[in-house]
Protein backbone atom coordinates (compact mmCIF):
# COMPACT_ATOMS: atom_id res chain seq x y z
CA UNK A 1 0.00 0.00 0.00
CA UNK A 2 3.01 2.69 0.41
CA UNK A 3 3.68 1.67 -3.24
CA UNK A 4 1.02 3.22 -3.79
CA UNK A 5 0.78 6.30 -2.70
CA UNK A 6 4.28 7.09 -4.33
CA UNK A 7 4.23 9.59 -7.36
CA UNK A 8 4.50 7.86 -10.42
CA UNK A 9 7.75 10.08 -11.24
CA UNK A 10 8.71 8.47 -7.69
CA UNK A 11 7.52 4.72 -9.33
CA UNK A 12 9.32 5.18 -12.34
CA UNK A 13 13.00 6.72 -11.01
CA UNK A 14 12.36 3.66 -8.89
CA UNK A 15 12.07 1.33 -11.52
CA UNK A 16 15.06 2.60 -13.89
CA UNK A 17 17.50 2.49 -10.73
CA UNK A 18 16.80 -1.36 -10.23
CA UNK A 19 16.72 -1.92 -14.17
CA UNK A 20 20.19 -0.61 -13.96
CA UNK A 21 21.50 -1.69 -10.76
CA UNK A 22 20.54 -5.04 -12.07
CA UNK A 23 22.62 -4.23 -15.67
CA UNK A 24 25.74 -2.87 -13.77
CA UNK A 25 25.62 -6.29 -11.31
CA UNK A 26 25.34 -8.34 -14.43
CA UNK A 27 28.02 -5.95 -16.42
CA UNK A 28 29.88 -6.98 -13.57
CA UNK A 29 29.42 -10.99 -13.54
CA UNK A 30 29.78 -11.37 -17.33
CA UNK A 31 32.92 -9.28 -16.80
CA UNK A 32 34.12 -11.47 -14.01
CA UNK A 33 33.49 -15.13 -15.77
CA UNK A 34 35.18 -13.51 -18.95
CA UNK A 35 38.52 -12.82 -17.16
CA UNK A 36 38.42 -15.77 -15.87
CA UNK A 37 37.84 -17.96 -19.07
CA UNK A 38 40.76 -15.28 -20.48
CA UNK A 39 43.09 -16.27 -17.74
CA UNK A 40 42.00 -20.19 -18.18
CA UNK A 41 42.97 -19.73 -21.61
CA UNK A 42 46.31 -17.96 -20.79
CA UNK A 43 46.76 -20.77 -18.75
CA UNK A 44 46.12 -23.58 -21.12
CA UNK A 45 48.57 -21.51 -23.98
CA UNK A 46 51.50 -21.50 -21.73
CA UNK A 47 51.55 -24.82 -20.24
CA UNK A 48 50.09 -26.40 -22.39
CA UNK A 49 50.10 -26.00 -26.12
CA UNK A 50 53.15 -23.61 -26.46
CA UNK A 51 55.48 -26.85 -25.04
CA UNK A 52 53.65 -29.05 -27.39
CA UNK A 53 54.45 -27.10 -30.37
CA UNK A 54 58.31 -26.62 -28.93
CA UNK A 55 57.64 -30.32 -28.78
CA UNK A 56 56.55 -30.80 -31.85
CA UNK A 57 59.46 -28.27 -33.46
CA UNK A 58 62.05 -30.53 -32.03
CA UNK A 59 60.57 -34.04 -33.01
CA UNK A 60 60.63 -32.46 -36.74
CA UNK A 61 64.00 -31.59 -36.87
CA UNK A 62 64.72 -35.21 -35.60
CA UNK A 63 62.30 -36.15 -38.31
CA UNK A 64 64.07 -34.54 -40.95
CA UNK A 65 67.35 -35.81 -39.60
CA UNK A 66 66.07 -39.65 -40.13
CA UNK A 67 64.13 -38.53 -43.65
CA UNK A 68 67.31 -37.11 -45.13
CA UNK A 69 69.33 -40.07 -44.20
CA UNK A 70 67.39 -43.12 -44.81
CA UNK A 71 65.03 -41.41 -47.14
CA UNK A 72 67.40 -39.41 -49.11
CA UNK A 73 71.00 -40.31 -48.62
CA UNK A 74 70.95 -43.82 -48.38
CA UNK A 75 69.30 -43.77 -51.29
CA UNK A 76 71.33 -41.54 -53.68
CA UNK A 77 74.26 -43.79 -52.61
CA UNK A 78 72.02 -46.57 -53.87
CA UNK A 79 71.27 -45.32 -57.08
CA UNK A 80 74.44 -43.26 -57.75
CA UNK A 81 73.35 -39.39 -57.31
CA UNK A 82 76.15 -38.47 -56.43
CA UNK A 83 74.94 -34.43 -56.88
CA UNK A 84 72.16 -34.81 -54.78
CA UNK A 85 74.49 -36.31 -51.93
CA UNK A 86 75.40 -32.98 -50.64
CA UNK A 87 71.81 -31.09 -50.23
CA UNK A 88 71.19 -34.26 -47.78
CA UNK A 89 74.11 -33.93 -45.71
CA UNK A 90 73.70 -30.32 -45.54
CA UNK A 91 69.87 -30.61 -44.52
CA UNK A 92 70.89 -33.29 -41.96
CA UNK A 93 73.39 -30.77 -40.43
CA UNK A 94 71.16 -27.82 -40.47
CA UNK A 95 68.33 -30.05 -38.57
CA UNK A 96 71.31 -31.18 -35.71
CA UNK A 97 72.10 -27.37 -35.55
CA UNK A 98 68.53 -25.73 -34.77
CA UNK A 99 68.34 -28.64 -32.36
CA UNK A 100 69.85 -27.07 -29.34
CA UNK A 101 67.56 -23.94 -29.71
CA UNK A 102 64.59 -25.74 -30.19
CA UNK A 103 65.51 -27.63 -27.22
CA UNK A 104 66.06 -24.80 -25.49
CA UNK A 105 62.83 -23.07 -26.08
CA UNK A 106 61.13 -26.27 -25.34
CA UNK A 107 63.01 -25.97 -21.51
CA UNK A 108 61.84 -22.69 -21.29
CA UNK A 109 58.25 -23.30 -21.94
CA UNK A 110 58.01 -26.82 -20.14
CA UNK A 111 56.39 -26.07 -16.37
CA UNK A 112 56.82 -29.98 -15.34
CA UNK A 113 59.91 -32.51 -14.59
CA UNK A 114 62.76 -31.44 -16.17
CA UNK A 115 64.44 -34.96 -15.66
CA UNK A 116 62.17 -35.73 -18.67
CA UNK A 117 63.54 -32.95 -20.84
CA UNK A 118 67.11 -33.72 -19.86
CA UNK A 119 66.07 -37.66 -20.67
CA UNK A 120 64.99 -36.16 -24.34
CA UNK A 121 67.92 -34.20 -24.62
CA UNK A 122 70.20 -37.24 -23.93
CA UNK A 123 68.24 -39.21 -26.32
CA UNK A 124 68.33 -36.45 -29.34
CA UNK A 125 71.74 -36.21 -28.65
CA UNK A 126 72.61 -39.95 -29.12
CA UNK A 127 70.42 -39.68 -32.12
CA UNK A 128 72.25 -37.30 -33.71
CA UNK A 129 75.61 -38.91 -32.80
CA UNK A 130 75.16 -42.28 -33.70
CA UNK A 131 73.32 -40.56 -37.16
CA UNK A 132 77.07 -38.39 -37.98
CA UNK A 133 78.52 -41.84 -37.51
CA UNK A 134 76.43 -43.25 -39.82
CA UNK A 135 76.60 -40.57 -42.52
CA UNK A 136 80.55 -40.47 -41.93
CA UNK A 137 80.80 -44.27 -42.63
CA UNK A 138 78.86 -44.38 -45.79
CA UNK A 139 80.84 -41.22 -47.18
CA UNK A 140 84.30 -43.02 -46.35
CA UNK A 141 83.17 -46.91 -47.28
CA UNK A 142 83.70 -47.83 -51.20
CA UNK A 143 80.50 -48.22 -52.06
CA UNK A 144 79.18 -45.97 -49.81
CA UNK A 145 77.68 -48.95 -47.28
CA UNK A 146 78.17 -48.33 -43.78
CA UNK A 147 79.85 -51.41 -42.44
CA UNK A 148 77.06 -53.79 -40.34
CA UNK A 149 77.86 -52.68 -36.95
CA UNK A 150 76.97 -49.08 -38.26
CA UNK A 151 73.56 -50.08 -39.81
CA UNK A 152 72.71 -51.69 -36.72
CA UNK A 153 73.76 -49.50 -34.13
CA UNK A 154 71.70 -46.55 -36.15
CA UNK A 155 68.72 -45.46 -33.83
Amino acid sequence: MKLNRLSIKTKLLFLVLLISSIFVFSSFFIKSANNKVAENFNQFYNHTFSVTISFENVKSAQTDIMLNIRGGLQISYLLGLMKQVDGYVTGVNSSISQTPVLIKQLKNEFSGDMAQIDKLENLINTFQDKSQIFIKAMQVSDNNKAPYPRICCFP
